[in-house]
């Protein structure tokens, strides 16, 4: 089942798929269900025993990933809040890291935007001295003349 949007029926993502499954009734599964890699899936997650664990992620990187996360989450008590304030703190820096990002484009647009109006109070200015009243005109529609009044007052 694909998702998609409820008012225009758009598909969302065509990779993105929601499966619903009976783990219980995975002894049920014929010989091409279990040919499937939603089976092998659906075995990693209802397994009871590591070794089934095990059995089940050889061969796919993806499993694999899930096994070693699950082999860390069944260490003992001590090992795993050990292991989950690493995690924690790795999210703590990566929201640290977005967080100075985010600020600092902040920074450099608002640096920017007062700098770019700066330059064009001054070139306004100069325009209105030198009474250029039509050149001040077309430079508020044309980017490229701007640009050249700009390099003719030497405004950087």
């Amino acid at each position: 089942m694909m998702l998609t949007e409820q008012k225009t029926g758009e598909i969302y993502s065509s990779k993105f798929l929601f499966h619903v499954i009976e783990l219980s009734k995975l002894n049920e599964a014929d010989d091409k269900e279990k040919q499937a890699e939603l089976y092998r899936w659906a075995k990693l997650i209802a397994a009871d025993r590591w070794e089934d664990v095990c059995m089940e992620a050889k061969g796919n990187p993806y499993r694999e990933l899930v096994k070693d996360e699950l082999d860390q989450i069944r260490q003992d008590e001590t090992e795993r809040w050990l292991y989950l304030r690493e995690e924690m703190a790795l999210m703590d820096e990566r929201c640290r890291l977005d967080t100075a990002k985010r600020q600092g484009l902040e920074e450099g647009r608002e640096k920017g935007l007062a700098a770019g109006l700066e330059r064009m109070q001054l070139l306004n200015q100069k325009l209105l001295q030198d009474n250029r009243i039509e050149d001040l005109k077309k430079a508020s529609i044309d980017d490229t003349y701007l640009k050249k009044l700009m390099e003719e007052y030497n405004i950087r």
